[in-house]
């Protein structure tokens, strides 16, 4: 028996049916060592790259919330969106749908349409698609529409906005504005007293001009719109509803854009009257602000 201070050259240990070496188990525990280190340090490096993505994703969501909420006015001198800023950039999508400007009827005809938006979105006339420069604005922001001038040259939002805020296609900047805040918020919204679908063959059998070409019956004519007065602007139908454009039913309340002064009595009586028995809301638009409200009746007590 060997004295317990006597040295053990040929000492080993068993691992995985092989005998090692003192020498040979320790440079092997040095590199698992290593391994494992390795490992570790890829690990935390992988999960603070998931933790800084996922900041960033919820970053981009606020910021994306809040691009949604506050919308500017580029037109105004006041504008964070005037000339000394940028106008809202365009967002990408994998679908996006093409028209073509038509300034004979001051809308746009839908060439190629992509996606489900356009179930509730455009009006049909004489089985062609058009959409009305409020839609187009709206579309283009949100990268689902690519508008090609009478050359097919691309226009830029910046040339979109400007014709949303001329009044001459049926449009202002203030209604603009709430087509984009109640569309935003999923409502469906349409031109009041417009039909969605209308299918003409001929205006008479003894004409030759059709719905096809008669420019009041594709854009749906109606009364110009006067700026500061009380104007019946959009029909609104509620979000999620069972929507056709052949048959959309009665809309769930019809939008008033009123100025800077608030409508009168008589001009309320009158709009009701207009309404018939569809609930009247009253919108107002103070720059990136867009507000509504309702009025009610209210009888007071005659005092002897």
């Amino acid at each position: 028996m060997a004295s317990p201070s006597a040295p053990f050259p040929q000492a080993t240990l068993m691992h995985s049916g092989r005998n090692f070496s003192v020498e040979e188990q320790a440079a092997l525990d040095g590199e698992v060592c290593k391994m494992e280190g390795e490992t570790r340090r890829r690990r935390k490096g992988k999960e603070r790259a998931v933790n800084q993505e996922r900041n960033q994703q919820q970053k981009n969501f606020f910021l994306e919330d809040e691009s949604e909420e506050h919308h500017f006015n580029p037109f105004l001198p006041s504008s964070p969106n005037s000339s000394n800023s940028s106008l809202p950039k365009t967002q990408i999508r994998t679908e996006v749908s093409r028209a073509r400007w038509m300034e004979e009827i001051g809308m746009g005809e839908v060439m190629e349409k992509k996606g489900s938006l356009w179930g509730t979105t455009g009006v049909i006339r004489n089985s062609k698609l058009y959409c009305h420069i409020e839609e187009i604005g709206f579309l283009a922001q949100i990268g689902a529409l690519v508008l090609l001038d009478e050359g097919d040259n691309i226009m830029d939002l910046k040339d979109i906005f400007r014709k949303c805020a001329n009044k001459r296609y049926g449009c202002t900047w203030d209604s603009f504005e709430a087509y984009r805040h109640l569309k935003s918020l999923g409502y469906v919204v349409g031109r009041h007293g417009q039909p969605w679908s209308l299918k003409l063959d001929k205006v008479n059998s003894n004409s030759d001009f059709t719905a096809d070409t008669d420019p009041d019956l594709i854009a749906g004519r109606v009364e110009e719109l006067h700026i500061g007065a009380a104007n019946l602007i959009f029909d609104i139908h509620r979000p999620n509803s069972r929507f056709k454009k052949t048959d959309p039913g009665v809309p769930s309340f019809v939008i008033c854009l009123v100025g800077d002064r608030p409508p009168s009595r008589k001009e309320v009586e009158d709009l009701e009257k207009r309404c018939k028995s569809v609930p009247l809301k009253f919108c107002h638009v103070n720059h990136d602000n867009v507000s509504f409200f309702s009025l009610s009746k209210v009888s007071l007590p005659v005092l002897p």
